[in-house]
């Protein structure tokens, strides 16, 4: 894996909980936006902000997984970036094959 995908790869795992646009990823990974992105599909099969978008909704899957009585997938989702809560319904349940709110009532 090229460094400088490796470096972007940490930084969305280090601030996925944070606004993450692809100048921040280029200018962290030191690198142009044309090769980090080339060099995402070569090694990910993905570009980087699909990537930030997939580690997202992980995290948002493992805490509705393991969410309190307080939480609601509102809140989960908006933690993790996602805005448009049916969207996110949406994307979650193409990925889970379920809706987040039955992830929710499953949580341990």
């Amino acid at each position: 894996m090229p460094y400088y995908v490796k470096r972007a790869r940490d930084y969305i795992h280090d601030h996925a909980d944070e606004p993450i646009s692809l100048d921040d990823l280029v200018a962290f990974a030191g690198c142009s936006y044309r090769t980090l992105q080339r060099a995402f599909g070569d090694t990910l099969n993905m570009a980087p902000m699909a990537y930030a978008k997939q580690v997202r909704l992980s995290r948002a899957h493992d805490d509705l997984l393991m969410a309190g009585d307080e939480d609601t997938v509102a809140t989960i989702a908006r933690k993790w970036g996602f805005d448009h809560v049916g969207r996110f319904a949406r994307i979650y349940a193409e990925k889970y094959g379920a809706m987040p709110s039955e992830a929710l009532r499953r949580r341990l």
